[in-house]
C-alpha cells in the first residue's frame, strides 16, 4: 500500500505527470477540522510518545487558529512549534508558539514559492509555444 498526502492540488499533478495516476489511486479527501479534531490532531502524537516538548493550552490554541483546520497546515505549524520549543527548552521558560515567525515562513515557503512557481510554469508554457 502507498499513501500520498498533501494539499487538494497534488492529484491533479499526478494525473498531469502520468495519465494513468486516476486508476492507481483511490483519492481521499480530507476537509477543514472541527476545533476538537484540530486539538487531538496537535496533541495526540506528543502525548503518546516520550516526548521533550509539550504545548500549552495557548500554543494549541494558537495552532488552531492560524491552520485554519486545514490538516496541511496543522502538520506544518506543529513541526515548526516543535523545532522552536526543542531549541528554546533549555531556557526553563514557559513557550509559546511564535505565530508570527510561523506565518512569515508560510508567506515565504508557501505562497510565495507557489506563486512564483506558478510563474516560472507560465513563462516555460509560453517559452515552449515559441520554438
Amino acid at each position: 500500500m502507498l499513501a500520498l498526502t498533501g494539499l487538494p492540488t497534488l492529484f491533479p499533478k499526478l494525473v498531469d505527470a502520468r495519465t494513468f495516476a486516476e486508476r492507481m489511486f483511490r483519492v481521499i479527501f480530507l476537509g477543514r477540522l472541527e476545533t476538537q479534531d484540530c486539538r487531538e490532531t496537535i496533541q495526540k502524537p506528543i502525548s503518546d510518545a516520550v516526548y521533550p516538548v509539550r504545548l500549552n493550552e495557548i500554543s494549541t490554541q494558537t495552532i488552531v487558529e492560524i491552520s485554519g483546520g486545514y490538516p496541511y497546515f496543522i502538520q506544518f505549524i506543529c513541526r515548526e512549534v516543535f523545532d522552536f520549543f526543542l531549541q528554546k527548552s533549555d531556557a526553563g521558560e514557559e513557550l509559546t508558539a511564535p505565530a508570527d515567525a510561523i506565518i512569515r515562513k508560510l508567506d515565504t515557503d508557501f505562497f510565495l514559492a507557489g506563486g512564483l512557481r506558478r510563474r516560472i510554469a507560465n513563462v516555460n508554457s509560453y517559452m515552449l509555444s515559441r520554438i
